[in-house]
């Protein structure tokens, strides 16, 4: 899986600008190398390599399609997808911008160096911990665990921050080290909506 610095350097290994690329467009074409056991956990029975580029009859812009089950995926449905990645996964996107050739260069030499030193590094799982602190803060069986639904995983673990986040500042209210009158009480409500 390709991180944001790797598809930075790769789209301007090919002249692509990532400035100027499109969301959409780079979805298109990211999407003819997605197999469907890559993205079944996501998209159930779609298979978007075998998906075709058609321009849309009723607005002329560019939608992948499969005639044979009538799916199709434009832009509306794309950002849909991607927002409902973003919050299940609780992730805000950074877009880095450049302004000149120059900074653009030393943006992707940066890339290209950070690239260099994660592939001496040994992968380790962003799971593992999370699943091993949900076992010994709720008790949970790795069983459990695993049944939960990606969504309702990422909920409980965004749920559990808030509420020791909620916790800690009371504690430190009635000690005495916190002001109340400086931390926003939104923050003591841990049966908010996580955004």
């Amino acid at each position: 899986c390709a991180t944001p610095t790797d598809m930075k350097v790769k789209l301007w290994d090919i002249d692509i600008d990532w400035n100027e690329i499109e969301d959409f467009d780079l979805f298109i074409m990211l999407s003819r190398s997605m197999a469907k056991d890559q993205t079944s956990i996501l998209l159930g029975d779609i298979d978007l390599s075998q998906m075709k580029l058609y321009k849309s009859m009723e607005n002329g812009n560019l939608v992948l399609a499969d005639p044979e089950s009538k799916i199709k995926i434009d832009k509306l449905i794309y950002q849909r997808i991607v927002t409902y990645i973003r919050k299940m996964h609780n992730i805000t996107p950074t877009v880095k911008h450049a302004k000149n050739k120059f900074t653009k260069e030393a943006m992707i030499e940066y890339d290209r160096q950070q690239m260099a030193a994660n592939a001496k590094k040994e992968y380790k799982s962003f799971f593992v911990p999370v699943i091993s602190a949900l076992q010994c803060r709720m008790g949970w069986t790795k069983e459990y665990i695993l049944n939960m639904g990606v969504v309702e995983y990422f909920e409980v673990v965004a749920r559990m921050q808030m509420i020791n986040n909620a916790d800690h500042l009371l504690s430190g209210v009635y000690a005495g080290t916190v002001d109340i009158k400086k931390i926003n009480k939104q923050d003591l409500n841990w049966l908010k909506e996580i955004n």
